[in-house]
């Protein structure tokens, strides 16, 4: 039962990653940490699950603020062991930054479908395309 919570944890993680790192750079810029404030707004704009907010905020921020601990409930004990969690989960427990962040997204690879270069494909490594 505990290998599959953890398998839903990691998906959403991995989706909250997606979904936070354009959405971040696209309004704030590449930076090494974001503001509670802007992950707040950016995710309610994206109108992510507010179960796991507060794992947006152990991703991205480097500390808690005191304005918006009232808002997401979040103490800082429990920022520090959800960023020791995500420290172990994927970086082997060495300290991360928004940047390791946003390299864990994959750009999008080829899904099937018909090549468009097909003459350059008909011959194979013989073809003088």
């Amino acid at each position: 039962m505990l290998m599959i919570r953890e398998f839903f944890k990691r998906r959403a993680l991995l989706r909250i990653i997606s979904k936070m790192s354009p959405a971040l750079i696209k309004g704030y810029g590449s930076r090494d940490y974001y503001s509670a404030g802007q992950v707040y707004q950016t995710a309610l704009s994206l109108d992510l699950s507010k179960r796991y907010f507060k794992y947006n905020l152990a991703l991205f921020c480097c500390e808690t603020e005191p304005s918006l601990a009232n808002k997401p409930m979040i103490s800082e004990a429990l920022f520090t062991d959800l960023r020791d969690e995500i420290k172990h989960k994927f970086f082997l427990g060495s300290d991360y930054s928004a940047i390791d962040i946003m390299k864990l997204i994959h750009a999008p690879t080829w899904k099937g479908g018909r090549m468009d270069d097909y003459m350059s494909h008909h011959r194979g490594m013989n073809s003088r395309f």
